[in-house]
């Protein structure tokens, strides 16, 4: 009986967190700083993950983008 009572209770428990959660959607945005992003290409430059020329290539682009971002904010 006592078990029969907790799955009851607990498909109305989740059938309200179904309902509850059903109209809403939740976005997650993380945002990456230009420093923790330039600290990662350097991290796998010496780890060697990229070359050097890769490193300059990708810091550049980056960079670029993120004054691009900046002057059109």
């Amino acid at each position: 009986m006592v078990r029969c009572a907790f799955l009851f209770g607990f498909t109305l428990f989740l059938s309200g967190c179904f309902l509850a959660s059903s109209g809403e959607q939740t976005h997650y945005h993380e945002q990456i700083t230009l420093g923790s992003e330039l600290l990662d290409l350097q991290k796998a430059r010496e780890s060697g993950v990229i070359s050097e020329e890769e490193f300059l290539m990708l810091k550049h682009a980056t960079l670029k983008r993120a004054l691009g971002e900046e002057q059109g904010a």
